[in-house]
């Protein structure tokens, strides 16, 4: 008589605990999932009060996007058949707030083991969420900022060329000239003028690079870029190939600036404008277009020439570090790292490039930066 009287006891006693029990959301159900128990931290975590769910169905709990995939009749059909089900998924609360919760479903049976109802129980998990979805952003963050680093890299080995090239050959005209002369002072002048001009040009790739070191932070910080002013500055560092070639530069800012990392544009159309020259056809004077509008949430930059083209099977290959393109590009000087910089930039912006290309016809770079 006393056992029997302790056992009730104890039940009593674990069923006050559970009713007074915060933090943990912990109600019954019958065998069809309505509500018929619902304690303290139900309604701290939830919202709900005894009232607003005694007699519903639990659907009562669930998101909109939850209930129509089926998912509170499929959970009770889990608990039923495996005795347990166990989630991570969103819930509702009173207010219609959504939160991250953890869930373990039970199936209750009798003494005989007859299926009698089922006890859920409940986590708010939203701070865990919220650290998850934290932590996942920062490495966003520092995978991009990697990407940065690689591309800083690469534009250290390929950019500073240009400025260099053109550095030496001024130094070699100036020589001459100093040798001869009749040419007098103005041309040393001129020569000299070029050079000062060419080592400022020289400082500011520098400087851009610079901010790739940057934290991520800084580097949201994008001022407004004019486009025609960057290709300008390509136009000078390329004098001499473009003069060699006589090449022909068109352009067509329909959408003259942009908010982005100066380096970032001036890689972008120096890569594409100087490979366009290097891969010029033999058969035609070298004509090369660019331009720029608008199209859907992007900037549309395209840069288009009649050079040699590109197989449709050497595609893949054009933003591959290091793989240079058969056939001309193998009597191109060059490292093959050009192109794989531009696809990083744009990649790591959340841009995307398109190529229409045919042999013995010219390119068509499209860049779609974000914006």
């Amino acid at each position: 008589m006393k056992s029997c009287q302790s056992g009730e006891f104890i039940n009593s006693y674990f069923v006050k605990v559970i009713s007074e029990l915060k933090g943990f959301a912990v109600y019954m159900m019958d065998t069809h999932g309505i509500i018929s128990s619902w304690n303290i931290g139900c309604e701290q975590i939830k919202e709900f009060k005894k009232e607003d769910v005694i007699g519903e169905f639990y659907d009562i709990l669930f998101p909109e996007f939850l209930k129509e995939k089926n998912i509170p009749l499929l959970e009770l059909q889990e608990a039923y058949i495996n005795g347990r089900y166990e989630t991570r998924n969103w819930r509702k609360k009173k207010s219609g707030e959504l939160y991250w919760a953890y869930i373990i479903l039970t199936k209750v049976t009798d003494e005989d083991g007859n299926h009698i109802g089922f006890m859920k129980i409940t986590q708010d998990f939203s701070k865990e969420k919220k650290y998850e979805a934290e932590l996942i952003e920062k490495i966003g963050q520092l995978r991009k900022i990697n990407m940065e680093l690689d591309n800083f890299v690469y534009t250290a080995s390929h950019d500073l060329k240009a400025p260099l090239n053109n550095l030496q050959g001024l130094i070699f005209n100036l020589e001459d000239i100093l040798g001869e002369e009749e040419k007098g002072k103005e041309l040393v002048k001129e020569v000299i003028n070029h050079i000062k001009y060419s080592v400022e040009k020289f400082g500011s790739i520098i400087s851009d690079m610079a901010i790739t070191a940057k934290v991520e932070a800084e580097q949201k910080e994008y001022t407004e870029q004019h486009f025609a002013e960057i290709l300008e500055d390509i136009r000078y560092c390329l004098t001499n190939e473009i003069s060699e070639s006589q090449t022909i530069i068109h352009e067509n800012f329909l959408e003259p600036t942009i908010k982005y990392s100066r380096k970032n544009v001036r890689s972008i159309l120096y890569n594409l404008i100087s490979n366009a020259i290097k891969y010029r056809s033999e058969k035609r004077t070298p004509e090369i277009e660019v331009s720029t509008k608008k199209s859907n949430g992007y900037i549309l930059l395209e840069v288009s020439d009649n050079g040699v083209g590109i197989k449709k099977e050497e595609k893949s290959k054009v933003f591959s570090l290091y793989q240079r393109l058969e056939g001309t590009a193998s009597q191109v000087e060059g490292t093959g790292v050009g192109m794989a910089i531009v696809a990083k930039i744009v990649d790591g912006n959340g841009g995307r490039i398109e190529i229409i290309s045919e042999p013995d016809k010219g390119s068509i770079f499209k860049i779609y930066l974000k914006v």
